[in-house]
């Protein structure tokens, strides 16, 4: 475990970063902006993201690319903080490595089932090429599920994918093989937990692993309601198999409804309930969620003591705030308004 001062250094470098977050002003300017590249430049000349934004010169940027900076920059941050616990090989430089293995591998293989493997080049994240065990070029030329295999063939992820190959003319069972990798995720980072911490800690890391794992469960649940007529057992199937507040009365309530409504309604009955907006519109439900998650993570960045609970919430909220600023460039992209725009963001005060 790390020593008092490499505890004390974290918990500042951590706290350092949060307090150079986005704040309201920044959100509002944004949300003014009136092109991909306006926003780019402001995001390089007024905040924490002008390191990596240096080769923005003018609004002439090309959206992927402006993500894929964005994205190496969390990486990398993320990356700065590992290092301070055995050279960069501390546990959580391991979840870090294996939830952007899992992100890409699921990138790929929507592509795939789209037919439209050829895009996955053209996002690429190339500065996560020397950090994972997967061949992220070989992976881009990929044209069908058994290349895949082949290119995974010195991972532990070609046993869990091998099982889902699709029969000649079956589509591809996406379902399954997101419940698959996010199962190992989850299970990897419980064992983490488990190897490397104890007492407050772990049971803080835990709760807040949990958390994540138990709501995204609960929207998986509203989707594969909205729109499709599926069993119980099978959503069932699909569920990540960590819970925290939702009991198992609950569980089969939700899982038995005859809607994706209903299934809203049930919730309301759990411990999330004073936490959960008791708006209708269906629409932002993921958003709501995501806001219990961001709370929490911003709740035990103010509180805890624990530098490693501190860098778990840490790196939920960075997760967050970049999940914002893309949906603001895509809204932008898009034309849409600052009111419509601003109900698809996760914000401290909301």
């Amino acid at each position: 475990m790390l020593g008092s001062l490499s505890n004390n250094t974290i918990w500042a470098k951590v706290m350092a970063k949060f307090g150079r977050r986005l704040t309201a002003q920044n959100y509002s300017d944004l949300l003014s902006c009136q092109s991909v590249g306006e926003a780019a430049l402001y995001l390089k000349n007024n905040t924490d993201y002008s390191s990596i934004l240096d080769e923005v010169k003018n609004t002439d940027v090309h959206r992927g690319r402006l993500e894929e900076l964005l994205h190496r920059r969390q990486f990398e941050d993320f990356s700065s903080l590992c290092a301070f616990e055995f050279a960069g090989q501390s546990f959580f430089y391991k979840i870090i490595i294996r939830r952007n293995e899992i992100e890409q591998l699921l990138h790929c293989l929507r592509l795939l089932s789209f037919g439209r493997e050829d895009e996955y080049l053209f996002r690429l994240p190339t500065f996560f090429a020397n950090h994972t065990q997967i061949n992220l070029i070989g992976l881009a030329k990929c044209k069908s599920f058994d290349e895949i295999l082949t290119v995974l063939a010195d991972t532990e992820y070609a046993a869990m994918l091998k099982k889902y190959k699709p029969q000649d003319g079956q589509p591809l069972d996406f379902t399954g093989i997101e419940t698959t990798l996010n199962t190992y995720l989850y299970d990897t980072i419980f064992s983490l937990i488990e190897e490397n911490t104890h007492g407050t800690a772990r049971r803080e890391l835990i709760e807040l692993y949990s958390m994540e794992a138990e709501l995204e469960n609960v929207l998986r649940i509203v989707r594969l309601k909205k729109g499709f007529s599926l069993s119980p057992q099978f959503i069932r199937s699909c569920l990540i198999s960590h819970w925290l507040y939702i009991t198992s009365k609950l569980l089969d309530d939700m899982l038995a409804a005859e809607s994706a409504d209903e299934v809203l309604r049930i919730f309301q009955k759990s411990k999330y309930s004073k936490k959960m907006p008791q708006d209708k519109d269906y629409l932002y439900y993921e958003q709501r969620f995501q806001q219990i998650l961001f709370q929490k993570a911003i709740h035990m960045l103010h509180f805890s003591v624990n530098p490693s609970s501190i860098f778990a919430a840490y790196s939920i909220f960075s997760r967050i705030e970049l999940h914002n600023i893309i949906n603001i460039i895509e809204g932008i992209r898009y034309q849409l308004s600052q009111d419509q725009i601003r109900e698809m963001l996760i914000l401290e005060n909301s």
